[in-house]
């Protein structure tokens, strides 16, 4: 599974675009120049964290990226165990489930 975290922007540069034409039946315009102009090739991709393994009932989660603006926490749930996530400080929580199903107390019924 993968989840893209980038940083909001309202700039978008096309490198490509797929053969697409705008309304006008032309092609699209491709930024190339703009594109690798913005481009840090000295940046680097930072690594995970270095976190323990915490226990939490029939679940077990650790800390892959902790930032100031959000985090990103990857949890092993035992497939016969449930957790509740209850209310915190933050804005927005996304999950994602690699296998098996999970449910919301909000809705009532599973999410397979």
């Amino acid at each position: 599974m993968i989840f893209e975290i980038q940083q909001n922007s309202d700039t978008t540069y096309r490198v490509f675009d797929w053969n697409r034409v705008g309304l006008d039946g032309k092609p699209r315009e491709l930024h190339v120049a703009q594109s690798l102009a913005s481009i840090d090739f000295a940046d680097f991709e930072p690594g995970l964290v270095a976190s323990p393994v915490n226990h939490v009932g029939p679940a077990e989660f650790r800390h892959l990226v902790k930032d100031p603006l959000f985090s990103v926490d990857l949890w092993r749930i035992q497939s016969s165990g449930s957790i509740l996530l209850g209310h915190s400080q933050i804005d927005m929580r996304i999950i994602g489930v690699w296998r098996g199903g999970s449910s919301s107390p909000m809705e009532r019924k599973p999410w397979n």
